[in-house]
């Protein structure tokens, strides 16, 4: 992994040649590299020499224990600038290596050399199972991924993979294996008799690194089929009824024919600064069967769960045994959904936050429902115009939940025009076509009238 950017550093080797002979007399040269990088990828390298009045030669070379790389080898008589990539040695292990340049000409030279990190390649080694979970006796088939930092599958040799049995025990191994285009592939059959437990697959390569993989060896049956419940989005206040559907399907699809028991609960959660006692939870059992499609419906009577009486949290849960006739096998599905006191919520939308004497105010009120629905055919009562505020006093009653309508406020201030005088365009229904000329009303209002 490259180092973070915070960390980059750059190598600058910078020199000039006053010290020098007469011919390298005035020259400037500087080469930046990166200090840390990363063997076997491309780094860059910038080079520059400024004030040449005679042809020289700049010759940078990467030195790495005996070893000798030459990045550029380049002869100019003029102010010269270039980048160019160059290929990091692969290493082992945490390697410094030098960065030299050498300006020569006419017999005279003048050197520099800076010190580089090289770390060793970022390589991603992955280990993965056909699945999580295997049954004693099927056969477990898993996969070993080797890439570099930038995820190009990369050659490798495995000099041990084995596999481990929930006692830690070694059932088998695998030595020196190469990986095919970054990928190698492995299989082993379980025996029927085989411990249920956690699996361990350790791959070790032959630099030292190692991979871990577990998966599960346990006896169990992939269910028949899957049991669904159904309930509405929000149950309010104001609800008489609800409608409970249970419905059973075959993995291939077809419809489950059995009995359905249902249990339907107000769930009553006690708030911890409530001082009141505890509600009790309320239940109704209903027992079903299940019709041609698979599903049980039922309408249940909500006057049983008191739904205006609680001052805690309510929420109501279906929990249903569906059992297949023939077998006996019982699937449970469960469903939940939410109470709400409040029943109707008001909100202004399109109003503008000033008003003009003598124009026209226009606005919209959204009503919605406590499924947050919008609400068709609500009259909307007590849409009045204040300059005061008002407070409305309902009396308390301990213990009792009453329906909550949500009411909306929005408040405007005078526009103000030092003329008395205001025009207002009027805001068009619908969406405008592009390209096409189109209608606006045009309210205006003055000392002298609208």
């Amino acid at each position: 992994m490259a180092p973070p950017p915070v960390l980059l550093m750059l190598a600058v080797v910078i020199s000039s040649a006053l010290a020098q002979s007469a011919f390298l007399d005035g020259i400037i040269f500087a080469v930046t590299v990166s200090s840390r990088v990363r063997g076997g990828q491309q780094e860059t390298l910038c080079a520059h020499i400024d004030g040449p009045t005679m042809p020289v030669k700049m010759t940078i070379t990467l030195e790495m224990g005996p070893g000798k790389t030459t990045i550029l080898e380049q002869t100019v008589d003029k102010d010269f600038y270039r980048c160019l990539n160059f290929q990091v040695p692969t290493v082992h292990h945490r390697t410094v290596a030098s960065i030299n340049v050498t300006i020569t000409g006419e017999g005279d030279s003048m050197s520099k050399n800076t010190k580089i990190l090289i770390e060793r390649p970022a390589f991603i080694h992955i280990i993965q199972t056909d699945k999580p979970i295997y049954k004693p006796g099927q056969k477990v088939q898993f996969r070993i991924v080797s890439m570099d930092s930038n995820f190009i599958p990369v050659a490798r040799l495995y000099k041990v993979v084995e596999l481990q049995d929930p006692n830690a025990n070694r059932i088998a191994q695998w030595l020196d294996r190469n990986l095919v285009s970054g990928i190698l592939d492995i299989s082993h059959p379980m025996i029927p008799e085989a411990v249920q437990g956690s699996y361990v697959i350790t791959a070790t390569t032959d630099q030292g690194e190692q991979i871990f993989h577990s998966f599960d060896i346990k006896e169990y049956v992939l269910p028949k089929y899957e049991v669904k419940v159904e309930l509405p989005n929000v149950i309010s206040i104001l609800d008489k009824e609800a409608t409970l559907k249970i419905c059973g399907k075959y993995t291939y699809g077809k419809p489950v024919v059995g009995s359905v028991k249902a249990v339907f609960c107000k769930i009553a959660t006690q708030m911890s600064w409530f001082i009141r006692e505890e509600e009790i939870d309320i239940c109704k059992t209903y027992e079903l069967l299940t019709d041609k499609a698979g599903c049980a419906t039922q309408t249940v009577n909500l006057a049983v769960f008191q739904l205006n009486w609680s001052t805690n949290y309510v929420s109501f849960e279906l929990n249903a045994e569906l059992e297949e006739y023939g077998t006996g096998v019982i699937l449970t599905g469960t469903g939940r959904t939410s109470f709400s006191a409040i029943v109707r919520t008001v909100t202004f939308e399109d109003v503008p936050e000033a008003y003009m004497p003598g124009i026209l105010f226009e606005g919209k009120v959204k009503v919605i429902g406590p499924d947050n629905k919008a609400v068709t055919n609500e009259a909307v009562v007590n849409l009045q115009a204040r300059s005061r505020e008002t407070e409305v006093n309902e009396p308390y009653v301990p213990g009792v939940r009453k329906p909550v309508y949500m009411p909306a406020y929005h408040n405007v201030i005078e526009f103000y025009s030092r003329s008395s005088s205001f025009l207002k365009l009027m805001q068009v229904n619908g969406k405008l076509a592009c390209d096409k000329d189109t209608t606006v009303l045009l309210s205006t209002s003055s000392m002298g009238g609208s």
